[in-house]
C-alpha cells in the first residue's frame, strides 16, 4: 500500500516537469551503458556520465552534489520521470537505485557507481592519519584526498580549456602575474625559480586556503583548498578541494594536522617538480597506477609553487601556532609588537614595533630551536607567503567597528527622532531609500539597535562582509549630515571617508597596482587606524574601541599590498563562498563517509560547471 502512494505522489509531481523538460512525449534519447564504481579508470565524457544528459537528469545530479537533494529523493524523482515515459537510460539507471527504492541505504553507493569519476577530477588518495574517535582515544584511520599534483594533472589532460583559463588564467596573466611576484626577495629564492626565467611560462603559482565552516550548532569541518594565483573565474571554477575533516576527529596536540601536512606537502612538492612522485607520502613504495606513471610528467612541464596561504587569524594560529590576539609580550606574527611591550595600539611612523617586522629567516629565529609547523615542508613556501586576507581585517573587522559606531552616535543624539526606537526606525527607512537610490547589491534588512548595539558591549555592526563594505557610503554621508564642525564629528568623518577611500582605491585600481596606487592605500589605511585611534582616546571602552585588526591593516597597506598588490584580487570571499557549498554537503552526509562524499561531490559539481 504505501508503496502504491509513493508511486503515485511521484507520477502527479512529474506531469508538470516532464513536459516542461522532455516536452509532451516525455522521450528523451538513449545514452551510453552505466558507467562503472568511483575510483575506476573509466572518465565520463560530459559532466561525469557516458549518457547524452537531459535537462532533467542534469539537475538532478546539480542538486544532490548540492546537497539540495538526497540520495532517496534522486531515486525518487527519477522513478517519477520514469513512470511518466522519460527514456532518459541515465534517468531509468537513477531510478533503479537502491533496489529500486526497496533498499535506500544502498541508494548513494549505486549513485555513485552511476556518475563514475568525474571528469577532470582524480582519483581519491587515502593515508592513516591519527584522528579522535568516538570514545575521544585516538586511533589511526585511513582519510581521503584530492592530491593537488594529481588534480593539476587531470585539469591539464582532460579539461585542457578551463585549465588554460582558470589554472593559467587566459592569455598573458600567468608572465603578468610573476612579472608582479618576481620583484621579491622571498619569491626570487624559491629553488625552483632561482637562476632561470623559463618558470615564467611553465610554472603556475598557487595559494593555499584553510578555514573551518559549521555543520551544526555542535561541530564544524575543517576545509583545505588549493587555487592558481593567475586564474580567472568563479568560486568552483577557481578552488580546488584537497581534504575537509570534522574538527572533533582533530586530536587537541595538532598532531593531525600535522600529520594532513605530511600527505599535502607531499603531493604540492611533486607538483613543484611537475612530475609524479616515485614514493608515497610516507617514502613508502608506490603500488598500481601510481608506481607506473611514477617520473612521468604531470602536465608535460608545467608545474606549481606554492607560495601563498590564506585564512583567518584562528586559522594562523591553528595552522602556524602563531600568537593570539590578546598575548601580552607578541600579539603580532608579522612583528613584535605586544599588548604591553612595543603596544600594537600605537599607529604612529616612530612606533616601537615599525622596524621588528619578520622575514622567513627571522620566524625560525624567534623559534628557538622549536621544530617549525609541517607546513613548512612544502619547498620554496616561507613565512613571508602568510597574507593577511582584507575580507576579514576590514570587511569583518574595521569597518564593523567604523559602521556601528556611527549608527549608534547617530542614534543617540536623536537627531532622527525623539526616542530611541524613532530613531532607529527613522535611520532604518534612510537606509533603505538609500539602497534603492544607489542600486547597491549587497543590501541589509531592517535595522534594529541590536544590530549595531549589544548591551554591555562596544558598538559593532552585526552584518556580513560584502553588506559592511557596499555599506560604508552611506555612513559617510551620515557623518557629513550630521557633522556640527567639533573635532569629533570631523575626526569621526574623516575616518569614513578614509575607509571609503580605502574602498574605492580597491575597486579601481588592476591586481599589479602602481606606485601611486600603492602610496594612496597606505594613506588611507593610516588614516583610518590614526583618526579612529583619536576617537578611542576619547571615548572608549564605551564607544570606539580598538582590536588588534586595526594594527593588521596597517601591514596590509604598508607590507601586503606591495608584496602581493590589489588586496581584492587574494581575498578570501571565493573561498569561504566554497567552504559554504562544502559543509552544506558535508553536514547531509552519514559521519563515517561524510569525508569521501564531499570530496566525490565536489569534483561532481566542479564536472558540472565544466560541461555548462
Amino acid at each position: 500500500m504505501v508503496l502504491v502512494v509513493r508511486t503515485q505522489y511521484c507520477r502527479l509531481k512529474f506531469v508538470t516537469m516532464r513536459k516542461r523538460l522532455f516536452g509532451e512525449d516525455g522521450c528523451g534519447q538513449r545514452g551510453a551503458s552505466l558507467r562503472s564504481r568511483v575510483g575506476e579508470q573509466s572518465t565520463a565524457s560530459e559532466g561525469g556520465t557516458g549518457f547524452q544528459s537531459l535537462p532533467f537528469s542534469e539537475l538532478m545530479k546539480r542538486d544532490w552534489a548540492d546537497g539540495k537533494l538526497s540520495s532517496r529523493q534522486v531515486q525518487e524523482y527519477c522513478a517519477g520521470a520514469a513512470q511518466q515515459g522519460s527514456t532518459s537510460a541515465e534517468v531509468r539507471a537513477l531510478a533503479a537505485t537502491g533496489a529500486r527504492g526497496n533498499c535506500p541505504q544502498n541508494t548513494q553507493r549505486d549513485i555513485m557507481r552511476i556518475l563514475g569519476r568525474p571528469r577532470g577530477a582524480p582519483e581519491l588518495y587515502y593515508a592513516k592519519l591519527p584522528l579522535r574517535n568516538r570514545n575521544g582515544v585516538m586511533e589511526e584511520k585511513q582519510h581521503p584526498f584530492l592530491l593537488p599534483h594529481e588534480y593539476f594533472a587531470k585539469l591539464y589532460n582532460e579539461q585542457r580549456d578551463f585549465f588554460g583559463q582558470h589554472v593559467l588564467g587566459g592569455a598573458g596573466e600567468l608572465e603578468a602575474c610573476w612579472d608582479m611576484l618576481a620583484e621579491h626577495e622571498f619569491v626570487r629564492s624559491n629553488p625552483y625559480i632561482h637562476g632561470s626565467d623559463a618558470y615564467r611560462k611553465v610554472a603556475v603559482p598557487l595559494g593555499l586556503h584553510g578555514d573551518a565552516g559549521a555543520m551544526s550548532k555542535q561541530n564544524s569541518a575543517l576545509v583545505l583548498t588549493w587555487n592558481s594565483l593567475a586564474g580567472q573565474g568563479s568560486s568552483k571554477q577557481t578552488r580546488c578541494l584537497i581534504t575537509v575533516i570534522r574538527k572533533d576527529q582533530m586530536l587537541s596536540d595538532g598532531s593531525t594536522l600535522e600529520a594532513i601536512w605530511d600527505v599535502i606537502s607531499w603531493s604540492l612538492n611533486a607538483l613543484a617538480t611537475g612530475k609524479y612522485p616515485s614514493k608515497g607520502h610516507a617514502d613508502t613504495q608506490l603500488e598500481g597506477r601510481q608506481r607506473e606513471v611514477a617520473g612521468q610528467w604531470l602536465a608535460e612541464g608545467r608545474q606549481g609553487l606554492t607560495l601563498q596561504m590564506r585564512g583567518d587569524w584562528q586559522w594562523f594560529c591553528q595552522c602556524f601556532g602563531f600568537p593570539q590576539w590578546n598575548g601580552a609580550v607578541n600579539m603580532c606574527w608579522i612583528c613584535k609588537a605586544g599588548n604591553r611591550q612595543k603596544p600594537w595600539t600605537d599607529f604612529r611612523q616612530t612606533a616601537e614595533w615599525r622596524g621588528t617586522e619578520r622575514n622567513h629567516e627571522r620566524y625560525l629565529a624567534d623559534l628557538a630551536g622549536s621544530n617549525p609547523p609541517r607546513i613548512f615542508q612544502i619547498i620554496g613556501f616561507r613565512h613571508e607567503g602568510v597574507v593577511i586576507d582584507v575580507m576579514h581585517c576590514v570587511d569583518l573587522g574595521v569597518a564593523l567597528h567604523v559602521v556601528g559606531n556611527v549608527f549608534y552616535e547617530i542614534v543617540q543624539s536623536k537627531v532622527l527622532g525623539r526616542t530611541q526606537a524613532e530613531s532607529v526606525g527613522a535611520l532604518s527607512r534612510d537606509l533603505a531609500s538609500w539602497y534603492k537610490a544607489h542600486k547597491v547589491p549587497s543590501r541589509f534588512g531592517a535595522l534594529q539597535l541590536e544590530h549595531f548595539k549589544q548591551s554591555g558591549k562596544a558598538p559593532k555592526f552585526r552584518g556580513k562582509a560584502a553588506v559592511t563594505r557596499h555599506i560604508v557610503p552611506f555612513v559617510v554621508s551620515l557623518c557629513t549630515k550630521y557633522n556640527k564642525g567639533t573635532q569629533h564629528d570631523q575626526f569621526r568623518l574623516a575616518c569614513a571617508t578614509a575607509l571609503a577611500s580605502f574602498y574605492g582605491a580597491l575597486e579601481a585600481c588592476p591586481r599589479r597596482m602602481s606606485m601611486e596606487c600603492k602610496c594612496e592605500l597606505a594613506k588611507f589605511g593610516r588614516e583610518i587606524c590614526s583618526f579612529y585611534a583619536a576617537l578611542s582616546a576619547h571615548n572608549a571602552p564605551k564607544t570606539w574601541k580598538l582590536t588588534p585588526k586595526f594594527h593588521l591593516l596597517l601591514h596590509l597597506v604598508e607590507i601586503h599590498v606591495p608584496r602581493w598588490g590589489n588586496p581584492r584580487f587574494f581575498w578570501c570571499y571565493a573561498d569561504e563562498d566554497l567552504i559554504g557549498q562544502i559543509v552544506e554537503v558535508a553536514g547531509a552526509c552519514h559521519p563515517s563517509t561524510m569525508a569521501d562524499i564531499a570530496l566525490y561531490k565536489h569534483c561532481l559539481m566542479r564536472s558540472l560547471s565544466l560541461s555548462s
